[in-house]
């Protein structure tokens, strides 16, 4: 016959206790939990903090009122089935951003807060177009230009372009590390930094003598063809100095306009050789 020792009742009685205070634990948080739950979902549909209004400011070439529909169909969804988001405690303001800026490559960055509780205003940050890049050869379409896309002043592409005629931006037609690889340049950059700095420099210069660039080809890593409103394409490499290369190409000018009077117009003026300037 077996006999159970005082330790082992005591153990046994110890464990059980363990259980039920491990089990009324469990019981009150979970009553704690189903009461925050209510008291969270019954706050979440009150009048004074519910979204009544969306106003859309900033948005030129986005859709103002697509902005307000898919801002309007985040705001109607629930978090756990139950508590709604259409206020200003849980408005969805992660992720509506996220959709924006996928909705709309012009779309650069939004912001957005609740005034006064009720009016949701959304401020849209678009890129703003300074260029066009172009594809060229090749990849070019049957249009002179081919496909082209909007950059910003950064050099940042954005969006695809629509077609336009005559000069609105200056085009460029560069080796964009990356594009041929993602079959689009948007969301890489025309140039370098430093690069697209030095070409800036050049045309700032050019403009000083009234002369106004319309295309710019990248002919190899630092060198360029430039098409301005002058009937001559002339070439310049980034490794020369801008004013000397802008002041050497007035002297071609002077000189040409001197020599070359009466006879075939000059088609282009080499620049990137610096003291020596070749044309034809």
């Amino acid at each position: 016959m077996a006999f159970l020792s005082r330790k082992t009742l005591k153990s046994g009685r110890a464990r059980m206790r363990r259980i039920d205070l491990a089990f009324e634990r469990l019981c009150q948080f979970l009553l704690i939990g189903y009461f925050l739950f209510f008291a969270v979902s019954w706050g979440a549909e009150r009048e004074a903090i519910r979204i009544s209004t969306i106003e859309v400011s900033g948005a030129v070439a986005s859709s103002a009122d697509e902005i307000r529909n898919i801002a309007q169909k985040l705001l109607s969804e629930k978090i756990l089935w139950r508590i709604d988001r259409n206020n200003a405690l849980f408005y969805p303001s992660s992720e509506l951003s996220l959709a924006l800026l996928a909705f709309d490559a012009h779309i650069k960055a939004v912001d957005m807060n609740v005034e006064a509780k009720k009016i949701l205003k959304i401020n849209i940050i678009e890129y703003l177009p300074k260029h066009l890049w172009c594809m060229s050869g090749a990849e070019a379409s049957t249009t002179d230009r081919g496909i082209c896309y909007l950059a910003d002043s950064e050099g940042y592409v954005f969006a695809l372009a629509p077609e336009y005629s005559g000069y609105p931006f200056d085009i460029y037609r560069t080796n964009i590390a990356g594009e041929s690889e993602q079959d689009t340049p948007i969301g890489l950059f025309m140039l370098p930094k430093e690069e697209l700095e030095r070409v800036y420099a050049v045309i700032a210069e050019l403009e000083k003598e009234g002369i106004f660039v319309h295309e710019i080809d990248q002919l190899d890593e630092h060198d360029y063809s430039f098409t301005s409103d002058k009937p001559w394409i002339f070439s310049w490499t980034s490794s020369k100095d801008p004013s000397a290369s802008v002041a050497n190409l007035k002297l071609a000018e002077e000189e040409i306009a001197r020599t070359k009077k009466g006879t075939t117009t000059v088609k282009s003026i080499d620049l990137r050789f610096g003291n020596k300037i070749f044309y034809k």
